[in-house]
């Protein structure tokens, strides 16, 4: 075949929501899916049928199964922060900050090659004896667990391997502790302590 026999094939342009910044094929994934439709019924309802995954439905049938939602309450930019579902967002998902706010941080950082020692430091600031939290993090990774003193002055856990995602799952098992998942935080430079 020659090139001018080939048939011609024209790039897929893909377009972005506004709200999200998701294609609209994906803005049912986003966390603001409830803001992209309300703002979409409203200024374009031709891409909230891209959203919905529903080509040929017509814009009422569109409205209709999207009853619930009030283009006033989710399309404004909600600055002053006074509706109820801004409030239980910024409440609940953001940790307290401060400086009375315990947290446990897990980092991780190289040895050799392939080495890697994973450290979990503020389990003490949890009432959490860190002698007996090592001995536990022997005996569920079979590997060595140690306490060390950290550059800052505080003492931490360094466990070899790469173990950070393990133990944020075993930490979240043992319910004695009472280490809410919401106080666990990667980081991400762990190699200065």
């Amino acid at each position: 075949m020659s090139d001018d026999e080939r048939p011609s094939v024209e790039p897929n342009v893909v377009e972005y929501c506004k709200v999200c910044s998701f294609p609209f094929e994906y803005c049912m994934y986003a966390p603001s899916f409830a803001k992209c439709k309300a703002t979409y019924m409203k200024s374009d309802p031709e891409k909230l049928k891209l959203m919905l995954h529903k080509p040929d439905a017509s814009v009422e049938e569109l409205i209709e199964s999207l009853g619930d939602i009030s283009v006033e309450d989710s399309a404004g930019d909600n600055k002053g922060g006074d509706s109820a579902e801004n409030a239980g967002a910024s409440s609940s998902s953001k940790p307290k900050k401060g400086k009375n706010a315990p947290a446990v941080l897990i980092g991780q950082s190289k040895r050799n090659k392939r080495k890697a020692i994973t450290h979990v430091k503020g389990l003490h600031l949890f009432g959490v004896k860190l002698s007996e939290a090592a001995k536990l993090f022997k005996k569920q990774f079979a590997a060595s667990a140690a306490v060390v003193k950290a550059p800052d002055g505080s003492e931490a856990i360094d466990i070899q391997g790469d173990v950070k995602y393990d133990v944020v799952e075993l930490i979240r098992g043992q319910e004695k502790w009472g280490i809410p998942f919401s106080s666990m935080y990667f980081l991400e430079d762990a190699n200065k302590r």
